[in-house]
């Protein structure tokens, strides 16, 4: 049963104070015998699934300044798009998005991107030529999620997933996505990554070793199925696969019909190297056409405190933004996910890797369902993406 926006209201300014690391300075609420009379009426927008989160956050608003903070439901997958027609003061969004929107200007910086409690990838994304402007509150990454009846520790290598009957599960036309953490072991990344770990805006699938993961590929087609995200899904609930590679995205379905024991785990390494997979953040972004931008940055930071990101786990079970809410959760399922997470890469979203999804993925799709040589189909690939960035 789900407790009402007043049990959580009080459960959160409780836990605001109460939860290791988390100082009074941290905390969204301020006394409850301060003026509440100073507050703005504003509207943010969330998908269905921060519904209640937020007008929990609404409650605290109202109870800290006096303000109404309108929640409007949006489709997820929508919001960026619908900007274009009219932004809310504050909106949630995937980091994906960050450089587009604050290149166009849409967007209100929050500061320096050196908030404590958050490791330095997950703001990265989240930021833009050294400005933070979105508050992450969930990463996403991929990790390994098997039947832990069937596969009952960390595999060492594929041929023990393969051993056990797993096939690499895949989205139809080519899914560089799904595929990054093979390929990665390669040391085949999209663009070049320098010493820091960084991305540099030079394509990097021509790099020494990435012939021979397509060389691979060619050899080892057979280990990949081509499934939508509902089938997929379906075919691990469903015993047909012991492993899916996926995201935390995809637990809630997964924990509802799996008549199993739910186990994560880190993908193996297939050419050797550390295998990586691209990580993006939900977050939530203030709007520059706001006309009360100073208490919608206010209410944003609800969403950078250990309380808060704590709630939004346990509402939503996704994986919280900061180290130190997800050393509190005891969940063997959301660990396994932070742990692999720690092995991920910010999903870079510059202009060279916008014109690099496409020829991406009509590769790897080339080579998994034609008799073409993957090394020339590799390529033919390398040399269109030379005009693009020459």
């Amino acid at each position: 049963m789900r407790k009402s926006t007043a049990t959580k209201l009080a459960l959160l300014s409780v836990s605001i104070l109460a939860l290791a690391g988390c100082s009074q300075a941290d905390a969204p609420v301020q006394s409850q015998t301060a003026a509440a009379t100073d507050g703005a009426a504003m509207t943010i927008w969330v998908d269905a699934e921060l519904k209640d989160v937020a007008n929990t956050l609404a409650e605290q608003y109202a109870q800290d300044v006096g303000g109404t903070l309108n929640v409007v439901e949006k489709d997820f997958y929508q919001v960026e798009a619908e900007l274009a027609s009219g932004a809310p003061d504050i909106f949630i969004g995937s980091t994906e998005w960050t450089d587009r929107l604050a290149q166009a200007g849409s967007l209100v910086s929050l500061g320096e991107p050196n908030r404590s409690g958050f490791e330095p990838r997950v703001l990265q994304g989240a930021s833009y030529q050294g400005q933070l402007y979105g508050i992450p509150y969930a990463i996403e990454s991929l990790a390994l999620v098997c039947n832990g009846d069937e596969l009952k520790s960390q595999p060492g290598s594929l041929s023990e997933l393969t051993d056990a009957g797993y096939n690499v599960i895949v989205t139809p036309g080519g899914d560089p996505y799904t595929m990054f953490p093979i390929q990665s072991s390669f040391e085949a990344y999209p663009l070049e990554l320098d010493e820091s770990g960084d991305w540099v805006e030079s394509s990097g699938l021509g790099a020494s070793r990435s012939k021979e993961f397509a060389a691979w590929l060619g050899e080892n087609k057979n280990l990949f199925i081509a499934l939508d995200y509902s089938a997929g899904i379906a075919a691990f609930v469903d015993g047909q696969e012991t492993c899916l590679l996926t995201g935390p995205w995809a637990l809630s379905e997964i924990l509802n019909r799996a008549n199993f024991k739910v186990s994560v785990y880190d993908f193996p390494s297939v050419g050797g190297a550390q295998p990586l997979s691209f990580a993006t953040s939900r977050a939530v972004f203030v709007s520059a056409t706001s006309q009360n931008q100073d208490q919608a940055k206010k209410v944003a930071e609800y969403f950078s405190n250990s309380a808060t990101q704590l709630l939004i786990y346990k509402q939503t079970g996704r994986v919280p933004a900061k180290a130190e809410v997800i050393s509190s959760i005891e969940d063997p399922v959301i660990a396994g996910f932070a742990k692999a997470a720690a092995w991920s890469v910010v999903l870079p979203s510059s202009p060279l890797m916008q014109n690099t999804w496409a020829p991406w993925s009509k590769t790897l799709n080339t080579i998994l369902t034609s008799d073409e040589d993957p090394q020339i189909t590799w390529d033919l690939m390398v040399q269109d993406l030379a005009k693009v960035s020459g």
